[in-house]
């Protein structure tokens, strides 16, 4: 496909240009090829060396911060009830209520004998 497209456009050339007007025009694409070429390899590298640079710096980061959370404190949860009353509650009470309002207290063992005869 490239060389019919090739043959075609000197055939095209041939017939509008002279051979020497011919050569100037390749030389000059050939120029301009080179030049975007070069652009384009310039600025991937640079942005490479950029992308390079930052996971550097990115991974000296996160190394620190590793290192300074070897040894993090222990996980506390906050406290689900806050008490703005002047009552003082037991802890039982409050672990009762830290539980939630979806917490079912468990029913009594009631002693069958017993509610039979009440019965």
């Amino acid at each position: 496909m490239k060389k019919e497209i090739h043959k075609y456009l000197h055939r095209n050339l041939r017939e509008k240009y002279h051979y020497l007007e011919i050569e100037d025009i390749c030389t000059k694409m050939q120029e301009m090829v080179y030049y975007d070429t070069q652009e384009q390899n310039y600025k991937r590298e640079n942005k490479l060396n950029r992308l390079i640079k930052q996971s550097r710096s990115r991974n000296q980061k996160t190394d620190e911060k590793v290192s300074e959370n070897m040894n993090p404190p222990p996980f506390v949860f906050h406290k689900k009830i806050t008490n703005l009353t002047n009552v003082k509650f037991k802890e039982d009470e409050e672990s009762l209520m830290e539980k939630g309002l979806k917490y079912a207290i468990p029913p009594k063992k009631e002693n069958l004998r017993i509610t039979g005869i009440e019965i």
